[in-house]
């Protein structure tokens, strides 16, 4: 258990959310208040232990204890994802801005902070960054599934080359056994794809939607169902100007996760990520993924799997 001081909005002092905080993320600290985020950095440097400094509204929809996991006990900011925040993009855990400002969303910094107390003095500049799942409901006192997040093309069906055509529609057999294991077990199925076939012209996003609804519907008929579909239709280079962007919403940056956390209170860190190309190796901290070896080169990669089959076996013995 670890020994961390609490520090959070002084409207916090008449709820049981404090209380609720310290059993939640398993931790031995003192619960102080604080009225502003200068105030808050006061105590914090007060504190002899490690702090935990929340200062934010509506702070149970932020998803603490994945943040609280993933600082390990080193000095960290949180960040979450937002659309047009015109804000510089942030990587996980560097704090220099790595990609110029036309990206047309971003990360925000949030004054969520996790302080190691041999770091003082605490400063609310801080370079290791975490992206922090945000729900739209209470993540803090609603149960947090395990998802499998699929990317479309190459996984669930045949990779056509820009597939917009449901005549061209192939589903692999061996990924209806993964899928139905995961709707038996209670864990989220989820596609996460890129489309860029929009942004370069190819096709519309009504294609893609058409696409999208024909193989939830096919794989219906096979006795198993996906529990949503997210998107990116961005390519930096592409033709039509409202998708000719840079965006954290194309992967491997992780904006579709997190648009996926906004809508299903999801545990991370019991989640995986499959795909059969580098780019579907996320960057999103404490998410596995597991690459198949397809029609893309994977020499980059310290390894892969070979096929459908195998990753059958593994989420069974790691997953459901």
């Amino acid at each position: 258990m670890r020994k961390v001081d609490f520090i959070l909005p002084a409207s916090f002092s008449r709820n049981d959310v404090a209380r609720f905080l310290q059993k939640w993320l398993i931790v031995d600290g003192n619960i102080t208040y604080a009225d502003d985020i200068n105030e808050a950095l006061m105590r914090a440097n007060q504190s002899n232990r490690d702090v935990l400094l929340a200062f934010e509204e509506k702070l149970e929809c932020f998803d603490l204890k994945y943040f609280f996991d993933e600082s390990k006990g080193v000095t960290s900011r949180a960040m979450t994802y937002e659309i047009n925040a015109g804000q510089k993009l942030y990587w996980p855990q560097m704090g220099e801005s790595l990609l110029p400002e036309e990206f047309h969303d971003g990360f925000a910094l949030k004054n969520i902070f996790y302080f190691a107390s041999n770091k003082k003095p605490f400063l609310p500049s801080v370079n290791r960054l975490i992206p922090i799942p945000v729900h739209k409901n209470s993540l803090q006192s609603t149960r947090k599934y395990p998802a499998l997040f699929l990317d479309r093309d190459g996984i669930i069906n045949e990779d056509v080359g820009y597939l917009h055509k449901v005549a061209d529609l192939k589903i692999f057999p061996d990924i209806i056994p993964i899928i139905k294991r995961a709707n038996q077990k209670n864990v989220l199925v989820i596609v996460l794809t890129n489309q860029s076939g929009v942004a370069r012209g190819m096709f519309t996003e009504e294609d893609v939607k058409m696409i999208n609804l024909a193989l939830n519907e096919q794989l219906k008929d096979k006795g198993v169902y996906l529990d949503a579909f997210y998107y990116s239709l961005f390519f930096e280079s592409g033709k039509i100007e409202t998708f000719k962007k840079k965006s954290l919403l194309r992967k491997p940056l992780p904006g579709l996760l997190m648009q996926a956390t906004f809508d299903f209170p999801i545990n991370i860190h019991r989640s995986f990520m499959i795909g059969d190309k580098p780019s579907d190796q996320l960057n999103m901290p404490g998410l596995r993924s597991l690459i198949v070896k397809g029609n893309y080169n994977l020499s980059e990669l310290d390894s892969y799997v070979g096929n459908l089959k195998e990753v059958h076996e593994h989420l069974r013995n790691e997953l459901y």
